[in-house]
């Protein structure tokens, strides 16, 4: 989700900060992509060991058909292949913006429809009940923003941004730290919902304590990607039902290792970044 020039999260970071796309896969999202990464792999290691045996899944219901591809099938994923990272480099070339995903998505339906020789009829209904899983997630990012809105209306985060303004003295290393703690423990909702609302609380103060966008990205990243990992919500909720363990405690084990270590790399970096850089 971090690394993907198309995601929503991404090309909201891209908006707040106004950084190119290389610039914040090279600051900020490559960086973090290895981080989660290998701290997951061994999250994964320890939870499997000491939390595996207690609940194991039914291998049966994930087994794969045994049916040949057929020249139809090989065609349909050549075409959706070119189309999809065709479509995915124009984005990265032209800075597309949020939109633009609903328009890959209709594109990506319309080619497989008619390169898998399925019927309008069926492939429309399809297209429905596979959008239709995600309304609830929708539903939740419009409220949440709703009710971020309402707060912003009344003062409540100014009032907070002035709060912290005043612990972090001024100074860039106190800044990137409070913002990325805040961010990541404090704010919690949509990711894009949850980036505006970090870089509007800490933005000013690190424009004024002369911080590059380019410093401040890894803390954006943390804020909204880590606190999906500390407290219990949908990120977590659907892989759960996906494979159905109803194991809420393993899941947040694992998820608070790999947070952890996001979360000191970029309280590092707080202090590490401005020495090296400004």
């Amino acid at each position: 989700m971090i690394l993907s020039p198309t995601s929503g999260p991404v090309l909201a970071l891209l908006a707040v900060t106004g950084l190119s796309y290389s610039e914040y896969f090279i600051w900020g999202a490559l960086p973090f992509a290895l981080v989660f990464i290998i701290s997951i792999f061994f999250a994964t290691l320890y939870v499997n060991k000491k939390y595996g045996p207690a609940e194991m899944y039914d291998k049966s219901k994930y087994t794969l058909g045994v049916e040949a591809p057929n020249k139809r099938d090989a065609i349909s994923t050549i075409a959706f292949l070119v189309a999809f990272f065709g479509l995915v480099g124009y984005a990265v070339i032209t800075n597309a913006g949020l939109d633009f995903i609903i328009f890959v998505m209709f594109v990506l339906f319309v080619i497989l429809s008619v390169f898998g020789g399925v019927g309008l009829k069926e492939s429309s209904a399809n297209f429905v009940s596979g959008m239709s899983k995600g309304v609830t997630t929708l539903l939740t990012c419009i409220f949440y923003q709703f009710m971020s809105d309402l707060i912003d209306l009344g003062g409540g985060f100014t009032a907070l941004a002035n709060l912290f303004s005043g612990i972090s003295t001024g100074s860039a290393e106190t800044t990137l730290l409070i913002g990325t703690l805040v961010g990541t423990f404090a704010v919690s909702g949509g990711a894009a919902a949850q980036i505006q609302i970090i870089h509007g609380m800490f933005g000013p103060m690190l424009q004024s304590a002369g911080v590059s966008m380019r410093l401040w990205v890894m803390g954006l990243i943390c804020g909204h990607r880590a606190t999906n990992n500390i407290y219990p919500c949908i990120n977590m909720i659907v892989p759960m039902g996906l494979f159905g363990t109803e194991n809420m405690k393993t899941q947040l084990i694992g998820c608070w290792i790999s947070a952890l270590a996001g979360v000191i790399v970029c309280v590092i970096w707080s202090f590490i970044g401005p020495a090296i850089f400004m």
